[in-house]
Formats: C-alpha cells, sequence, structure tokens
C-alpha cells in the first residue's frame, strides 16, 4: 500500500499487539498519517489486512484471504478499499512453487517498475522506494530527486495520468450494454464482470459479495478446465467458421452448421453458467438475512 503521497517521512513509532497468532502492527507518522498490518502468525505471518489512515479515518484498506499451495500460505483473495467502497479485487484459483519450469527470478527493472515505486521486502518493517537501482528509504528517494540524482518524471507522469483518469485509474462509469448475455454465458473470461454487476445491481453487503465470488470460483475454474481439454477442437471449429464466412453469400449454409457445432462443442460451459452460476447468485439474493440487506452496501471490484 502506497503512502508516500500522504507522508514522505519515514514512521516515528511502532506499535504491536498480540492476541494468539494474531498480530496488529501499526506505524504511526508525525502528521496524523499511520499505517496498520494484521499478521496471522499462524499462516507465515501472512497480512490478513492492511489500513491506511490519517486522523484516525480510514483513507485506503486491503483484506486478504489464504490458503495453502503445496505447504506454502498464498493470498487466493485480495479486496481493495478507498474510504470504505470496494474498489477491486485479485482472485487466484491455483499457485505452484518451486518447479523446474519456473521462471529466473525478476528483477523491478524486468518488470517495468519506474523510479518513485514503493517495493516491501521480506524482514523490513515498512515500504522503501525504488530508485532504479536499489530500494531505498522514503526520505531519501526524496532527497535523490531534489538533488537531481534521481529522475521522477515517469512517475509523476503516472499520478498525472491516473488523477485524469486514464490507463490505470478507475472507470467512473460502467456500461451495462458493454456485453450481452449470449457472449457471457459462453466466455468465462467475462464472469468476473457479470459477478461485479450483479453485486453492484443488488445491493450486496461485504459478506455476501465474498459468498457471490466464492461461486464465481467453482464454476469459473470448472469451466476453464473443459475449455483447456478441448481447446484444440474449438481453435479449429474457428477456423473452419472463419473460412465459411470468407465465402459469403454462397456460403451461408456452411456457416449455420459450423457455428451449430462450435455451439454443441461450447454446451458444458453455457450449462455450467446457466445451471451453477446464474442460480447461485440469485440464491444468495433470495436467502440474505435482514440484517445484510440492511446493512452498508459496498461496490463491487473493478478488476480481479
Amino acid at each position: 500500500m502506497s503512502i508516500e503521497r500522504y507522508s514522505p517521512e519515514e514512521p516515528q513509532s511502532f506499535e504491536e499487539t498480540v492476541n494468539g497468532t494474531i498480530h496488529q502492527v501499526t506505524a504511526k507518522f508525525d502528521n496524523g498519517v499511520a499505517i496498520s498490518w494484521t499478521i496471522d502468525a499462524a499462516k507465515d505471518y501472512s497480512p490478513l489486512k492492511c489500513v491506511l489512515s490519517q486522523n484516525d479515518k480510514i483513507l485506503r484498506s486491503v483484506e486478504c484471504d489464504y490458503e495453502q499451495f503445496e505447504g506454502t500460505w498464498f493470498s487466493i483473495q485480495a479486496i481493495f478499499f478507498e474510504n470504505g467502497i470496494e474498489i477491486s479485487r485479485i482472485q487466484v484459483n491455483d499457485a505452484s512453487f518451486s518447479t523446474d519450469d519456473d521462471a529466473r527470478p525478476l528483477s523491478p527493472n524486468d518488470l517495468g517498475i519506474f523510479p518513485g515505486t514503493t517495493i516491501s521486502r521480506e524482514k523490513e518493517p515498512y515500504s522503501k522506494m525504488w530508485d532504479g537501482e536499489k530500494c531505498v528509504s522514503l526520505k531519501d528517494y526524496f532527497d535523490a530527486v531534489k538533488a537531481g540524482k534521481v529522475n521522477n518524471k515517469e512517475y509523476e507522469n503516472y499520478l498525472r495520468r491516473t488523477e485524469k483518469g486514464g490507463q490505470g485509474s478507475r472507470p467512473k462509469k460502467f456500461d451495462d450494454s458493454t456485453y450481452g448475455l449470449v457472449d457471457v454465458e459462453r466466455t468465462p473470461g467475462l464472469w468476473v464482470e457479470y459477478v461485479r454487476r450483479f453485486i453492484r445491481k443488488n445491493r450486496l453487503d461485504t459478506a455476501t459479495s465474498r459468498k457471490a465470488w466464492r461461486v464465481h470460483k467453482a464454476c469459473q475454474t470448472d469451466a476453464l478446465k473443459y475449455l483447456k481439454t478441448q481447446r484444440g477442437a474449438i481453435d479449429e471449429l474457428d477456423r473452419e467458421l472463419e473460412k465459411a464466412r470468407a465465402g459469403g453469400e454462397s456460403e451461408r449454409n456452411a456457416v449455420k452448421a459450423a457455428e451449430a457445432r462450435r455451439e454443441r462443442k461450447l454446451g458444458p460451459v453455457v450449462k455450467i453458467f446457466e445451471d451453477r452460476l446464474r442460480p447461485g447468485l440469485t440464491k444468495l439474493v433470495k436467502t440474505k438475512e435482514p440484517a445484510a440487506t440492511a446493512a452498508t452496501p459496498v461496490s463491487p471490484a473493478t478488476g480481479p
């Protein structure tokens, strides 16, 4: 979680409380800014929640859920909030570690990370800044920028672009006509947006929204598994359909036949959507407890 826009200084103090396996660590700054981490020692000291606040007002936060993959605790879901409103969500269906085909370790430069980006490392109490060659403290970074030793232009351009609503910023409006239902039910990749719109339309609270995303995960996992086994056949049908369409009016019957074969091949995916995803979400609305209905709603995620 980035804090340099709120406080370019280093923390003045740290506080820690422990309740069983749960550690609460808070870094406090001299301008009222604080950042706290809720850490579970039973899950390899993984952060369950991180909160950025100023004068006791929560500005941003992120909540994480974990599962074990090959004996390693790894985040399967991260939900990001701004001023209490959910703005994005990241989900992980599967993870693998230390296999023979793992790629070599990547440096920040390999990932295209530019100077001014905050970098968190294991065993360091707070984030540092990447200056293009190494990680430095927030104070050292901004001192180097003032001295002309670090070019901060790319970071400034990024901030300017996102603040104006450009690439990397949250969309101000989502048009419900973006996707048609026919496209959605055949395309598991669009199910994420379908679930977001469902949450928004029905004003689901956080707890019910999480249930909706669990329904989505189970359905999408099975659909993608099926498509993986059928990828070669579907690609062949796509080529066949493209060739028929290129023939113009004389190939109208061939186009219809190719479309029908493709529809049959995608039938199991449509069935997952129609028999499991859509009714599974609808059931959540019908079974919501009165207290949940009255709870303050949150906006759905804008990206998994």
